[in-house]
């Protein structure tokens, strides 16, 4: 095999195609498209001058959400991954534009709706896309941008006078519904086709969720800090393990059953024992690629993972 590909960008999201590629979202908006063998990329495209806070990628769509505080400016939007991606309109342009600056699309998008809310999480199942925005509510919508329902923000009587704790940090699908956790424990299982409430609970852990990980056949890690959670559901018994600092990203090895962890100058892999390995760097995405496990750093440079 050639010689890895080094990405002269920040990444800040690495999402696996259906084509086999990699689409790497970059911390100022920017997304590459890398090869299966991470050999070749394409040039960086900006189709729109904002960072992107989240995004999926599903039957070779990407949907994402640009926004940029400092202008005021949100857009939610769908590009085919299959046709070019190109860069559109520039920050300058955009900052220069007051008067008509809603006006402005993503380019190249089969779809794009200007947004006015701060989006937490987002979640694909089955053509349906949910996510959450901060003090609005919870959205549904078709993969062409149609909505099929809204409900009204999700709250937990034991948390809601707590700073931030209603804040979601994850929407996973489980069991065929939309799972949604907040920042303080609170859990809904909400219907795919309804957004109706199926179940709901809260944690019994006194800790703080900074973001959530999910496989079907492992269950959740959770981060709080310093420290993750292991459970095979939001209901389980608790294993606990400690960090030197953030973790960025975690992926569940099913030849292993391990989960394979990287973040802040330490890669990990977690199982019935757990492993720490150091590393100079800030891994941001782990994943198995060329027929074995590499972490993508902070400085767009692939090396490998824990064996």
């Amino acid at each position: 095999m050639g010689e890895l590909v080094k990405l002269p960008i920040s990444p800040h999201r690495v999402h696996q195609c259906d084509d086999g590629r990699l689409l790497v979202v970059d911390v100022e908006g920017g997304l590459t498209l890398v090869s299966q063998e991470l050999e070749d990329m394409e040039p960086a495209e900006f189709p729109f001058p904002t960072p992107i806070t989240h995004s999926i990628v599903c039957e070779q769509q990407f949907i994402g959400y640009w926004i940029d505080h400092e202008l005021l400016t949100a857009r939610l939007a769908a590009i085919k991954i299959a046709e070019n991606i190109e860069s559109g309109i520039s920050r300058a342009e955009l900052r220069t534009s007051i008067t008509n600056r809603g006006n402005h699309h993503v380019q190249g998008t089969q779809w794009s709706h200007a947004m006015d809310a701060e989006m937490m999480q987002m979640c694909e199942n089955d053509g349906v896309i949910c996510f959450a925005l901060w003090k609005r509510g919870i959205y549904a919508i078709k993969r062409d941008g149609t909505e099929v329902w809204r409900r009204e923000p999700l709250k937990w009587s034991e948390i809601s006078e707590l700073p931030r704790a209603l804040e979601i940090v994850a929407i996973e699908v489980v069991d065929g519904s939309f799972c949604i956790l907040s920042r303080g424990g609170g859990w809904a299982m909400i219907s795919r086709d309804s957004g109706d409430t199926v179940e709901r609970g809260m944690l019994d852990s006194p800790q703080l969720i900074d973001r959530a990980f999910y496989n079907s056949e492992s269950g959740w890690l959770l981060v709080s800090g310093n420290e993750v959670m292991m459970l095979s559901h939001l209901q389980g018994e608790v294993t606990t393990a400690v960090f030197q600092g953030p973790v960025n990203h975690a992926t569940w090895d099913e030849e292993k059953s391990v989960w394979r962890v990287t973040g802040w100058r330490q890669d990990a892999i977690l199982g019935a024992a757990v492993e720490f390995s150091a590393r100079s760097d800030i891994g941001i995405h782990v994943g198995n690629y060329r027929r074995e496990w590499y972490v993508l750093d902070n400085s767009g440079t692939w090396s490998k993972h824990l064996q």
